[in-house]
């Protein structure tokens, strides 16, 4: 996948880590259709399965996509949610290409909204390169409009346009119960503002049109109120009818899809923070416990583990890759402790999150630092009752930060056995990685010893 930075670096779409908007300002739709194709060639020449223990798909809101959000703040908060998600516990996530959307763009007047799109793609794309370099984060090609026929071929079940389509009628139920939806009129344009409680709408949504919607003409006494400047309330048939339902519901369906089509071609478990697409991926295919455990880890991961922001990726990476193993029982435990939660109350909200940081996660970090004070002291002590002689001061002076510990090699070379080894244990006990190492905590410890230097 790093043949994609290749390529945005010769064209200068990045240079230097920042994304150039002078390149991209001097694009025609053409060009962006060229590069999406450039781009979607890389990422088809690098399909595979990867060959690790965790692999997951991502729904398209949580993989940062302009869908259902198109803001670049709304899209980089959960992109980092994911990001957080794959660099602590999955082994591989699968994301959909941002690029897609780029070749349903036509006309003139479509241009600068395309440009803005593509800036924002290309941020987010230079945020996770770290995690797209080591394998953590792999893009993969799903086109954005396909026929029913083919949509069953992919996804290797002829009766998927069916299911889909009875999936879309229960979740545009569920929707219409909790949709507020009204329609106005600002200077030339026409809006709808739609709202709804999570997971329905994250926030409220504006849709703007130079026209009015066709439903809306064939009320005359309502678009003449809209026209005078009224905003009035949409009534359930009229949201029924204008095609709101259907347009949110397939989204969350949609996501339903893309999690189907991975888990067959890439052998992965879904991951999402609307419980609708968990729903919706439920009533299609797969393990509704898998997919809840997947998601209340991609959810509230900061929560679990509140210093992770303050680590960059490259760190947190490299961190997990020194302690491969510490992560694996780290990871192991997290889900095992979820898991039972979820078993026993059937659910997992933010509260739980909290609980499980407050009552298990911190409580098991400060008695893992207080073994390691223990084990500082106890070897303090053993030094200075060997202090009479060379060995002890010197290891006292490591200890404490005095002496440099880089003079163990040189002693060694000197003939000086006893003070090297001395030093080395000394040195071993010092970040505490033989007393705590093999507890299932211990990975957690050191994420916080990092964050607290």
């Amino acid at each position: 996948m790093h043949e994609i930075y290749d390529i945005l670096r010769k064209k200068n779409f990045i240079n230097r880590g920042k994304v150039q908007i002078s390149t991209i300002h001097k694009l025609t739709t053409l060009q962006i259709h060229n590069l999406a194709d450039e781009i979607h060639a890389v990422i088809k020449r690098n399909k595979r399965v990867q060959d690790v223990y965790m692999t997951h798909s991502a729904s398209r809101e949580l993989s940062g996509d302009a869908s259902p959000c198109s803001s670049l703040e709304c899209r980089k908060k959960h992109m980092n949610k994911l990001s957080r998600f794959a660099a602590l516990y999955s082994d591989c996530v699968y994301i959909p290409s941002f690029f897609i959307k780029h070749k349903t763009f036509r006309g003139k007047d479509a241009i600068d909204q395309q440009r803005y799109h593509l800036f924002n793609d290309l941020y987010l794309l230079q945020q996770i390169q770290p995690l797209i370099e080591c394998g953590y984060i792999r893009l993969y090609y799903f086109p954005d409009s396909i026929c029913k026929s083919c949509l069953g071929e992919i996804c290797e079940d002829k009766h998927l346009p069916v299911k889909v389509k009875k999936i879309i009628n229960h979740i545009s139920g569920k929707y219409q119960s909790h949709l507020d939806v009204h329609y106005g009129k600002r200077g030339n344009e026409y809006f709808m503002r739609i709202n709804a409680p999570y997971p329905f709408l994250e926030h409220k949504t504006f849709r703007l049109s130079k026209k009015p919607h066709p439903e809306l003409k064939k009320r005359k006494r309502l678009l003449s109120r809209v026209d005078h400047g009224e905003v009035i309330k949409a009534s359930k048939t009229l949201i029924n009818s204008i095609g709101v339902l259907k347009n949110l519901a397939g989204n969350n369906v949609w996501n339903a899809i893309l999690a189907h089509y991975c888990s067959i071609s890439f052998k992965t478990a879904f991951v999402t923070e609307n419980e609708l697409d968990v729903e919706s991926a439920t009533m299609l295919h797969q393990d509704e416990s898998i997919k809840r455990v997947n998601s209340i880890m991609a959810q509230h991961f900061t929560t679990f583990v509140p210093c992770v922001d303050d680590l960059s990726l490259k760190e947190t990476i490299k961190l997990r890759k020194n302690e491969e193993d510490s992560f694996i029982q780290f990871r192991s435990a997290l889900k095992e402790i979820i898991s039972e939660t979820v078993r026993a109350k059937g659910k997992f909200d933010m509260r739980d999150a909290k609980e499980l940081y407050g009552d298990v996660l911190e409580p098991a970090i400060c008695n893992l630092q207080i073994k390691v004070k223990q084990a500082k002291r106890k070897h303090l002590k053993k030094a200075y009752r060997n202090a009479s002689g060379l060995i002890g001061s010197i290891a006292i002076g490591v200890l404490c930060g005095v002496i440099r510990p880089d003079i163990v090699p040189i002693l060694g070379l000197l003939g000086i056995k006893p003070v090297a080894e001395m030093i080395s244990s000394t040195m071993a006990i010092q970040d505490g990685s033989e007393v705590i190492q093999n507890e299932r905590f211990y990975f957690l410890w050191k994420m916080h010893q990092k964050c607290s230097r």
